[in-house]
């Protein structure tokens, strides 16, 4: 039977009973609950091999849709910001088409939380078959994203609490997608400090250029 209007939810357990308060507490403790389990669950030596084959790489591209794309894109903009050539196309063919362009020298990260998003796993597959250095970022360990992979960091599962109705997919995920960027970014720029600090200099200017005086 459908579930009551008293019983339904549309984003992490909140229903049409709550009060703004109660809204308000429940999302953050969601968040807060999101980032300290992803970070325990975050496999810290593979951050590490991740980290430094971004190091070495001459091409750092990135493969997402949808939602997801909120981590690919915030990944461009601050490995660019630090000097770190990087690519990223929302369009889903054209991610196809850019991932058989990739090379030896190239990292490709892949973000899904579900792991099964077709034309990202698929991009993925043939960012590897062509040579390039593979990383998933997602929720699910056994997801085919994992498996075209050659390496998995996989943050905390973005699934409902145990009893509770179906519910549209939330920003938890994207909460754990970011942590996950951020810590790779900081790696890689605290690894080249007096280039970064330089770069983002540079790029300031550029920056300043946009906004009114």
């Amino acid at each position: 039977a459908a579930a009551s209007d008293k019983d339904a939810f549309v984003y992490d357990d909140i229903g049409p009973a709550d009060t703004s308060g109660q809204i308000l507490k429940k999302i953050v403790y969601r968040n807060l609950s999101t980032i300290e389990d992803t970070a325990a669950r975050l496999d810290l030596p593979l951050v590490e091999k991740v980290a430094a084959a971004i190091d070495k790489c001459d091409l750092l591209a990135f493969f997402a849709m949808g939602s997801s794309t909120l981590a690919a894109e915030s990944a461009v903009m601050r490995f660019m910001r630090v000097g770190k050539r990087c690519m990223f196309f929302p369009d889903q063919g054209v991610q196809q088409i850019s991932a058989a362009t990739l090379g030896k020298q190239s990292v490709a990260v892949a973000v899904s939380n579900s792991g099964r998003t077709v034309a990202i796993v698929d991009s993925l597959r043939q960012a590897r078959q062509a040579g390039a250095t593979t990383v998933g970022i997602t929720s699910f360990a056994d997801s085919p994203l994992a498996q075209a992979a050659d390496g998995v960091v996989v943050t905390t599962a973005n699934d409902a609490s145990s009893g509770s109705a179906a519910y549209q997919e939330s920003m938890l995920a994207k909460v754990a997608q970011l942590l996950v960027i951020d810590v790779l970014y900081s790696r890689y720029a605290v690894k080249h400090i007096k280039q970064s600090i330089q770069k983002i200099k540079d790029t300031n200017v550029v920056i300043e250029s946009t906004r009114h005086r």
